[in-house]
């Protein structure tokens, strides 16, 4: 499992994605890539949690240093990042997994059996531009065998700060960068998934920018109305009242990220009308 992150604010996720994740699946090798040197405070946070080789600072001078980039950079890690291992997944790292089931492994196999391909994932829908979801799980040798090549080709093209990936008409500003793996997985002539159907796309955690969106009230309506999003609340809750190696690790982090968290919890226990 493997992500791109840069920046001080998504560097302090790190330690919060890697210790809901060893929490609930211990077997699973990890590494997260920064283009940011390690704040002292989630060092010492990433030794906390004995994760402190987890997180590698990674030479990205050659590419623009924008939010935009810095994320697209994640669908360009190539073959040699995932040698050795059968299946790769690339995420999101602002994420608080959950307790199987559904299991990540045993989910995204039979997915890919299901729909005959060498990755898990699906077109976004009702989205503007083409784009496939930031949760991306494949099948190593198969899936570099097709997309190779594009990979490296957009390895190049991304360090022109100029270049628009994105293949919305109107183009998007900026462009997403799940609008490039899009571009990767098309262009390489994999097939793509177009099915708005959720089973497509199981729910193994919490993504935390529901903490940050404009309309919380409207949103935890449409949380509570998700069964499985709500088992991953149902989660968070007991991670974050029960479990004191999380709060200690939580005093670690920035206070923006503190607050963040603590912002959450009240959030998603909001005493105002949900139903």
């Amino acid at each position: 499992m493997k992500t791109v992150i840069g920046g001080e604010h998504y560097l302090n996720y790190a330690p919060i994605y890697l210790y809901s994740l060893k929490k609930y699946y211990p077997d699973v090798d990890v590494k997260i890539y920064s283009w940011d040197a390690i704040p002292a405070n989630v060092a010492e946070a990433l030794e906390f949690i004995e994760c402190e080789d987890c997180v590698e600072v990674k030479d990205y001078s050659d590419y623009p240093d924008t939010p935009n980039h810095i994320a697209a950079s994640r669908w360009i890690l190539g073959r040699d990042e995932f040698a050795g291992y059968r299946y790769g997944y690339i995420g999101d790292v602002d994420m608080i997994f959950m307790p199987p089931p559904p299991e990540i492994l045993k989910y995204n196999q039979v997915h890919i059996d299901q729909i005959r391909a060498c990755y898990s994932n699906k077109k976004r829908c009702h989205a503007i531009a083409d784009r496939l979801t930031g949760l991306h799980f494949f099948e190593v040798v198969k899936y570099f065998d097709a997309v190779e090549d594009k990979v490296e080709e957009y390895l190049e093209k991304i360090k022109d700060a100029e270049y628009n990936w994105s293949n919305a008409t109107p183009q998007t500003d900026p462009p997403c960068d799940e609008e490039l793996l899009y571009r990767i997985v098309k262009e390489s002539g994999l097939a793509i998934l177009d099915n708005c159907d959720p089973w497509f796309r199981r729910c193994f955690g919490l993504h935390l920018e529901i903490a940050r969106i404009e309309n919380p009230r409207e949103k935890r309506k449409a949380l509570l109305a998700n069964e499985e999003t709500l088992n991953a609340v149902i989660a968070f809750n007991e991670l974050y009242s029960t479990d004191a190696t999380f709060q200690e690790l939580l005093g670690m982090l920035s206070v923006d990220m503190q607050n963040e968290i603590d912002g959450l919890y009240e959030f998603i226990n909001g005493q105002d009308d949900i139903t």
